[in-house]
C-alpha cells in the first residue's frame, strides 16, 4: 500500500539529515546515475537567464546549482516540499552557497498554487508519491506559460524484469518511500494528457523515466 502523506513526511524527517550521504552511498555501492539523471532533467528544462524555476518536492535542494547556472541572478528558483526538514537542509544549502534568489515553500504538492504564467517547472524523484499527480500535472499545464516546459524524472519498474531484480530494486527504494504498489501510477500518462506537446523516454534500463510536456509558443506572424 502506498505511504500517506504522515507516513511520507515522518519517513523524509527522519532520512532529511543523513539523505545527501544516503544518496551518495547508494550510487557508489550499486553504481547509480542518479545524480546524473537529475542533471539531465535540469538540461531538459532548458531555463533562460531571468526565468523563475519551480521544484516541485524539492527535498535537500540538489537541483538548485544547476537550475541557477541556467537562470542566472536574475532568475528565480521557488522550492516547494512537504517535509520541513527537507526543506532545511535545503535552506542550509542555500545559507552555505550565499544564493540570494532562492525561496523555499512548505506545502503539499497536491495545495500548492502554480505562479501564473511560469515558464518551468521541474519535479525530480517525487511526483510518483504524491497519489494527487495527475491533478498537479494538469495545473502546472494550466499555470505555464506559452513556450513554458514541465520535466518529471522519476523512478518505474521495468516491465521486462525477472521478479527478482525488481524485488531487490524494491528494497534500495523502499528507504526512500517507494513501494510496489506505485507501479500503478503513471506520471509520462497524465503528461501526455495534459500537454498537447510531449515526450517520455526510459533511462538506466528502464528503472527510471524522464518525462518532458510543453506548451506550446504563440504562432509567429508572418512577415
Amino acid at each position: 500500500m502506498p505511504l500517506s502523506k504522515e507516513e511520507i513526511e515522518e519517513l523524509y524527517s527522519r532520512e532529511a539529515k543523513r539523505y545527501d550521504s544516503s544518496i551518495d552511498a547508494v550510487r557508489k555501492i550499486f553504481g547509480s546515475r542518479y545524480l546524473e539523471h537529475l542533471a539531465t532533467a535540469v538540461d531538459e528544462l532548458a531555463a533562460e537567464p531571468g526565468e523563475t524555476v519551480v521544484d516541485l518536492a524539492c527535498g535537500t535542494g540538489l537541483n538548485f546549482e544547476r537550475i541557477l547556472e541556467r537562470v542566472g541572478e536574475g532568475g528565480r528558483v521557488i522550492g516547494v516540499d512537504l517535509t520541513a526538514a527537507m526543506l532545511e537542509k535545503a535552506a542550509e544549502r542555500i545559507l552555505r552557497h550565499d544564493w540570494k534568489n532562492v525561496e523555499l515553500v512548505h506545502a503539499d504538492a497536491a495545495a500548492f498554487e502554480f505562479p501564473p504564467g511560469i515558464p518551468r517547472v521541474i519535479s525530480t524523484a517525487g511526483i510518483t508519491l504524491i497519489a494527487e499527480y495527475d491533478e498537479v500535472i494538469a495545473r502546472a499545464a494550466r499555470a505555464l506559460a506559452p513556450g513554458g516546459r514541465l520535466v518529471l524524472y522519476d523512478f518505474k519498474i521495468p516491465e521486462d524484469w525477472p521478479e527478482w531484480r525488481i524485488q531487490v530494486q524494491m528494497r534500495i527504494r523502499a528507504r526512500f518511500g517507494q513501494t510496489r504498489d506505485l507501479e500503478e501510477r503513471r506520471p509520462w500518462e497524465s503528461v501526455a494528457r495534459h500537454f498537447p506537446v510531449h515526450r517520455t523516454r526510459e533511462l538506466y534500463s528502464g528503472l527510471a523515466f524522464l518525462s518532458v510536456g510543453e506548451i506550446p509558443p504563440p504562432p509567429q506572424g508572418r512577415g
